[in-house]
């Protein structure tokens, strides 16, 4: 943090959050208490391998990301097959991937935030944890999704909101 920093609507500067000052433990404080009293997690299972390509693609262009790299992630994306060997060796026929992206690739993490982008976007949260006038409706990273409620009634109302658009986007949750 650099220092002599003018401070932000809640009047701490960066030198009172390095020094700890009463004022920065009292928010703190505050806002810690309110965001783990009301936390609810939403486990993907094997996101990365769940999304439909078809998601991907539509998500892609609701961004208006330029057609050229859509059509590019499209092509790369259809027509990918696979095989399996089973236990005495043999190889199975070809089939077609048409979920999931390519675990390891730099671009493949963002493209599956593109999507769960859109499935928050869809689902319109209407709830979350006020904290000095702003609203805290969820914690993301990744596959990795907390969600922000004061009321329990509200937190199952914006799960089943998000399961259900990831469903329709190829998400499997538990």
């Amino acid at each position: 943090m650099k220092r002599k920093k003018a401070s932000g609507n809640d009047g701490i500067t960066n030198d009172d959050m390095k020094i700890g000052r009463p004022e920065v433990i009292k928010y703190m404080t505050k806002v810690y208490n309110a965001v783990f009293k009301s936390l609810g997690f939403i486990v993907c299972e094997k996101a990365f391998d769940s999304v439909e390509h078809a998601a991907i693609v539509q998500a892609l262009r609701k961004i208006n990301i330029n057609e050229n790299y859509v059509i590019k992630i499209e092509f790369i994306s259809k027509g990918t097959t696979a095989r399996m060997h089973n236990m005495n060796n043999q190889i199975s026929e070809a089939f077609e991937i048409q979920r999931g992206v390519r675990q390891g690739y730099p671009i493949s993490a963002k493209l599956f935030i593109t999507v769960i982008e859109q499935v928050f976007k869809q689902a319109d949260l209407k709830h979350g944890i006020n904290i000095d006038g702003e609203y805290l409706r969820d914690l993301r990273y990744a596959d990795d999704v907390a969600q922000c409620t004061e009321k329990e009634e509200e937190m199952e109302e914006q799960i089943d909101s998000l399961y259900s658009g990831g469903e329709k986007n190829g998400i499997e949750n538990s």
